[in-house]
């Protein structure tokens, strides 16, 4: 078995990322026309500060996602990072293999108890379809459980298989 594995996906922007991208976009054309048109120097300031912030928001909404499996066995560790705008990285769990309890797609009614009962779900899926099937993780978390929710590649599903 392999020492690391690690897979990104990128998750597929939903609806409410398109209608914030699209009125920035908007602001920003408007800002740029009345600071062509008007010239004035606080619009030409607050024309730069909406095409940064329209960075930010494009950056936020570009998001992907890294899993790390490392160690095989019960000592294994799976870290999640997310990266947004393919630069800024922030790790989002570490969970050690001991701490999994089921692994399973994440319709799979053995997890449906645990929905049922308002478990905190963790969603690092790729929310496509098309990359491939989301699994489910049941995890130990700060003594309760958790549904951790990701999209594998097959090295990665047969490493949780065998564990």
């Amino acid at each position: 078995m392999e020492d690391l594995i690690e897979y990104i996906v990128k998750r597929k922007a939903g609806g409410k990322s398109l209608v914030v991208k699209g009125i920035a976009t908007g602001v920003c054309v408007t800002a740029v026309i009345a600071t062509l048109l008007l010239f004035k120097t606080w619009l030409l300031i607050a024309t730069v500060v909406l095409i940064v912030v329209t960075k930010f928001v494009y950056d936020y909404y570009d998001c992907e996602y890294e899993y790390s499996l490392m160690g095989h066995g019960r000592d294994a560790k799976l870290n999640i990072d997310r990266i947004l705008g393919r630069k800024y990285r922030k790790n989002m769990i570490s969970v050690v293999s001991s701490d999994i309890r089921n692994f399973d797609i994440m319709e799979a009614h053995v997890f449906d108890g645990y929905r049922e009962r308002g478990v905190r779900i963790f969603d690092f899926s790729a929310n496509d379809s098309m990359v491939g099937q989301t699994y489910a993780l049941l995890i130990k978390y700060n003594n309760d459980d958790a549904l951790l929710y990701i999209t594998p590649n097959d090295r990665l599903i047969n490493a949780f298989k065998n564990n």
